[in-house]
């Protein structure tokens, strides 16, 4: 019966891990004091968080939008359909763009 129970114990941490794992990483993000959810406007990101570091915003219906928030933080991709924000990425921490330098080289 021991057995059994420390089995199902380790099953049950297992399942939780597994299930953590394929929860999305964000569901939503803050620019400055303002936060930003799926489903808000694209025009709503836009005026929250300004213009992203990577991405083009003429289109404001579909496409994807990398948000910088500096070394300390995480950039943000978003990614835009029927002109609202659906997908959050995070991945990597930011960069400083020191004056007349571009964008880091890709690694």
């Amino acid at each position: 019966m021991k057995l059994y129970n420390r089995r199902l114990n380790n099953f049950g941490a297992v399942a939780i891990v597994l299930l953590t794992a394929v929860l999305p990483a964000q569901a939503a993000m803050r620019c400055g004091t303002q936060l930003i959810d799926v489903g808000d406007s694209s025009i709503k990101l836009l005026e929250e968080c300004g213009e992203p570091a990577i991405g083009d915003t003429s289109n404001l219906d579909y496409g994807e939008r990398t948000y910088n928030f500096g070394p300390e933080e995480f950039m943000i991709k978003v990614q835009i359909v029927n002109g609202q924000v659906d997908i959050f990425q995070t991945f990597g921490r930011g960069y400083i763009i020191e004056e007349g330098e571009g964008l880091p080289d890709a690694e």
